[in-house]
C-alpha cells in the first residue's frame, strides 16, 4: 500500500485539539446562523393566515387549545422576535466576554461552587435562546405541519453548545473527568454526527425506496423543471437549460449517484483528512448546482460546513501569513 493511500484511509477524530477558544466561537458561529435566520424571516405574516389550517408543534402542544389563537398575533410574534433577538445577542456578549477572559489569561480560579453558579449565570442567555428558539420554531413551523431536517439540525446544534459547558463543568467537579482532559471538541463532533447522519438517512432512504429507477429515469430532469417552474421568476434559475443543453442533464445523473455515495459515506468525514477534502469538494458544488438548477439551496447546512474547520487555526495561520508579509 502506498503512502498516499495509507494517509487516505488513517483514521483521526476531527479537532483532537479543539480550544475553548475554538468552542466559543462555534457557538458565536451557531447563534450567529439563527440571528440571521429570525431577522430574514416575516413573522407577522403569520398572523394573516387563517387559524383553521394551524397544526400545533413542539412546546405549543402543552399551550391550551383555547389560548393558542393568541400565539399568532402580531403582538405575540413581534414580542418573541423581540425577546429571541435580545437572548441571541446576550450569547454574543458572553462569549466574546469569555474570549477576551480567556486571551487575558487571567490568574486565580474560582472557587468551585462559585463557579458553578457563575456558569450557570454565564449560560443563561444560550439556554433562553434555545427555548425561545424551540418555542419560534413551533409557532413558525405550524402552518408546514413539520419542522424542517435543516432546521432541527440547526436547534439540536444550539442545544449542544448550550448544554455542553454545564454537563462538562459537573463531570469535572464530580471527579469523573480528568481537569487535563480536553472535552472542548464533544458539542461540535456531536452537531458534525448528526449532520453527517442526517446525509446518510437520506442516502440510505433513497437507495431501498427509489433505486435503481430514480438513478436511471428521467425523474431528476423531471423535478429540476417542476421546480423552476414553481420559481417566482423563472428567469433566475438555470433549471431549462436542460432542455436546450443536454449535456447539462447528462452532468446531473451522471452525478446523482456519486452524491448518494458521498452522502451515505459522510461520518468518514469525521475521521479522514483526505476524504474530508474530497467530500466537500463534491458535495459544496452540488448545493450550489441544486440552487442554481431546481432552486433548492440549504443554506444553514452549507453554514455549519465551517464547523469542519478549527476557527482558532484559521486565525493564527492569518495572522503569521501578514507577518510574513
Amino acid at each position: 500500500m502506498s503512502v498516499m493511500s495509507r494517509k487516505f484511509w488513517s483514521i483521526e477524530l476531527i479537532h483532537r485539539d479543539y480550544s475553548e477558544e475554538s468552542l466559543k466561537l462555534a457557538t458565536i458561529w451557531v447563534f450567529l446562523i439563527w440571528l440571521v435566520k429570525v431577522l430574514t424571516e416575516s413573522m407577522p405574516t403569520i398572523a394573516m393566515l387563517p387559524y383553521s389550517v394551524y397544526e400545533p408543534l413542539g412546546m405549543i402542544r402543552f399551550v391550551p387549545a383555547s389560548l393558542r389563537p393568541l400565539l399568532l398575533t402580531t403582538p405575540f410574534l413581534e414580542g418573541l422576535r423581540g425577546l429571541l433577538v435580545a437572548s441571541l445577542l446576550a450569547v454574543f456578549v458572553v462569549m466574546l466576554l469569555d474570549i477576551r477572559a480567556l486571551r487575558e489569561r487571567r490568574a486565580g480560579e474560582p472557587r468551585p461552587e462559585a463557579r458553578l453558579r457563575s456558569e450557570l449565570l454565564r449560560l443563561s442567555p444560550a439556554i433562553c435562546a434555545c427555548l425561545l428558539i424551540t418555542l419560534y420554531e413551533g409557532v413558525f413551523r405550524g402552518y408546514a405541519g413539520h419542522i424542517s431536517h435543516e432546521d432541527t439540525l440547526l436547534l439540536y446544534s444550539s442545544y449542544f453548545l448550550a448544554g455542553f459547558p454545564i454537563a462538562n463543568l459537573i463531570a469535572r467537579r464530580s471527579g469523573r473527568v480528568d481537569s487535563s482532559t480536553n472535552l472542548n471538541a464533544i458539542p461540535v463532533i456531536s452537531i458534525l454526527f448528526t449532520l453527517c447522519l442526517i446525509y446518510t438517512v437520506v442516502a440510505t432512504y433513497r437507495v431501498i425506496y427509489g433505486a435503481p429507477d430514480v438513478f436511471t429515469n428521467d425523474s431528476l430532469t423531471f423535478w429540476t423543471l417542476r421546480n423552476s417552474i414553481d420559481v417566482l421568476d423563472p428567469g433566475v434559475g438555470l433549471g431549462f437549460s436542460v432542455i436546450d443543453r443536454p449535456w447539462i442533464e447528462v452532468i446531473l445523473l451522471a452525478g446523482f449517484p456519486v452524491v448518494t455515495f458521498l452522502e451515505f459515506t459522510a461520518p468518514l468525514i469525521l475521521v479522514s483528512v483526505p476524504f474530508r477534502r474530497l467530500w466537500l469538494f463534491v458535495m459544496i458544488p452540488f448545493h450550489i448546482m441544486s440552487w442554481m438548477y431546481m432552486d433548492v439551496l440549504f443554506k444553514e447546512t452549507l453554514a455549519l460546513y465551517l464547523l469542519l474547520i478549527d476557527p482558532v487555526t484559521v486565525k493564527d495561520f492569518l495572522v503569521a501569513s501578514l507577518h510574513r508579509r
